[in-house]
């Protein structure tokens, strides 16, 4: 997995507890820390992660009780830049809220699993086809084979009946000139 910042992800979200809503963060705030561009009644709500991924705003409380000369742009810049490992990360598209960011995700989540059963249904059918051919490969095998042994057979059995009919031919002619009294020289004996 590579490492996100969560200035660049669509679940960093401002938390407005009396309204009970998330607000996006503007690019200002993600490129300079200043909340001056959400309303002046939000801009001491916390930053947090819309889907709990990491605690943001534990973070920057931590960072504040450590680090008290920086100024709060500073810190929050320091938090929200800090290079993380996030399965939830989310590209952030400036004008879409944190619950069109995990739209958006879960749409992408939606595609993936639609190609990855694409490709299984794919690679399932190649395999298929190659059972198929498999097993048409080793039927016309099979029926050559026994297509050879009836020939064969055939060609023993011509052997066999063309050795007989040449004896039984040749006993036909024997017993034809002794009932006709043909000599083997062709001359006639008298009767």
């Amino acid at each position: 997995m590579s490492l996100v910042k969560c200035r660049d992800c669509g679940m960093l979200t401002v938390y407005c507890p009396g309204e009970n809503e998330f607000i996006e963060i503007n690019s200002l705030y993600r490129k300079e820390g200043s909340k001056n561009g959400i309303h002046a009644q939000n801009q001491g709500s916390p930053t947090v992660c819309f889907l709990s991924a990491h605690d943001i705003h534990a973070e920057m409380v931590e960072l504040v009780q450590t680090a008290s000369s920086a100024n709060q742009s500073q810190r929050a810049l320091q938090i929200i830049g800090k290079e993380r490992e996030c399965e939830s990360f989310c590209k952030w598209r400036q004008g879409f809220s944190p619950k069109e960011h995990v739209e958006m995700l879960r749409e992408d989540e939606k595609n993936l699993s639609d190609r990855e059963w694409q490709m299984r249904m794919e690679d399932e059918r190649k395999k298929f086809d190659r059972e198929i051919i498999k097993t048409q490969s080793e039927i016309i095998d099979n029926a050559k084979a026994w297509y050879g042994k009836i020939i064969e057979k055939i060609e023993r059995w011509k052997f066999i009946y063309s050795a007989l009919g040449g004896i039984v031919g040749a006993a036909i002619v024997v017993a034809l000139n002794k009932w006709f009294g043909i000599n083997k020289d062709g001359t006639t004996q008298p009767k």
